[in-house]
């Protein structure tokens, strides 16, 4: 079915293909020729696979997704690029508190990345040596909180 939908989209360039349950990520080169296919891992009986899919923007930061909520998104309430090299984001989880990951599309990234406010828990982890501007950064959510992020 994804591959059917990718093939007559009528996207090109690339996208970013996030699953919500296993937290893996994909890149994926657009258009798709006839014969190439996409390769997901297998679903098992009874199970599903639910992926976040949004275009490639290179020189822009971008919110992958979450183990927060399903909607990979949703959660987002302020996405704001400060500067080159400074996001500010705000999660809002309603009356709910969550602890979790968030994956972020970092370009240009010197060394490292360094977060602060009330919902960084302490890791940032690049996903190397796969997808260097793909980063999972471990947060707990208290209903509404903000981060900063510098890279």
């Amino acid at each position: 079915m994804v591959n059917e939908w990718l093939k007559s989209s009528g996207c090109s360039g690339a996208l970013h293909l996030f699953d919500f349950w296993s937290g893996g990520y994909y890149e994926l080169r657009l258009p798709l020729s006839v014969s190439a296919a996409l390769v997901l891992p297998s679903i098992l009986s009874h199970s599903a696979h639910l992926y976040a899919i949004r275009q490639v923007v290179v020189d822009e930061p971008s919110y992958l997704g979450s183990d927060l909520h399903f909607s990979c998104g949703k959660e987002v309430a302020l996405w704001r690029q400060v500067d080159e090299g400074t996001l500010t984001l705000k999660l809002d989880l309603g009356k709910r508190e969550a602890a979790g990951n968030i994956w972020l599309f970092l370009p240009s990234v010197k060394n490292s990345v360094e977060c602060s406010g009330p919902m960084f828990n302490g890791e940032a982890t690049q996903l190397l040596p796969n997808w260097p501007s793909v980063w999972k950064i471990a947060v707990t959510v208290n209903g509404i909180n903000d981060m900063h992020v510098s890279f």
